[in-house]
């Protein structure tokens, strides 16, 4: 039971830290994908803004941008040929929400470690202590040597078997906590 608590445990840190490192990849691409559109954009706008086509391109492409990229809320002036705001204003409102989003990322992602970090440490606990009384009881069995040796060595067998298992239940939950907490020390610095 405890073994198994254990692997799942392991299993659900890796997945979180696998989904929330998918999350920063997916808006690194993203940024890239929206920076790309103003640079095509500002070519457009010199190439073809003034005809009927261009403006219809440009007007497409700054919707998209204004979809995008939250808060916006960028025009164009088909009239003057320009944008209400600055390649670089825009690169700049790009990279503000990169940041506010990884910061929402990684708040998300050191809420679910410290969860997880409460159930690794309710394992560990529950194996010490199993593994606390295994010991005694083998301390027990050995002490009482004199029962029927055929008994007394398959019992004693059982229990070594046991300690064997939770010590492996409680080593692999101390791994998983120091895992955890690994995860968290460097979640702490985008916080």
């Amino acid at each position: 039971k405890l073994v198994e608590k254990t692997k799942e445990l392991r299993e659900a840190v890796a997945e979180t830290t696998e989904e929330y490192d998918n999350q920063r990849t997916e808006i690194e691409t993203n940024v890239t994908a929206q920076k790309d559109m103003v640079t095509h954009l500002e070519a457009l706008i010199a190439a073809q803004g003034g005809t009927e086509a261009g403006n219809k391109k440009i007007s497409d492409m700054v919707s998209r941008l204004n979809a995008e990229v939250p808060g916006l809320s960028l025009a164009y002036d088909e009239q003057t040929r320009s944008l209400n705001l600055t390649t670089d204003a825009i690169g700049e409102m790009i990279d503000a929400n990169q940041k506010a989003e990884e910061f929402d990322t990684h708040l998300e992602e050191r809420a679910e470690l410290l969860q997880q970090r409460a159930e690794a440490a309710a394992v560990a606990a529950e194996a010490d202590e199993m593994l606390a009384q295994a010991e005694g009881k083998l301390q027990t069995m050995y002490e009482d040597g004199t029962e029927i040796l055929g008994e007394a060595s398959y019992e004693y067998g059982q229990q070594q078997q046991n300690v064997a298992a939770l010590t492996e239940t409680y080593n692999e939950a101390a791994e998983a906590l120091a895992e955890i907490d690994d995860k968290l020390a460097e979640s702490q610095e985008y916080i």
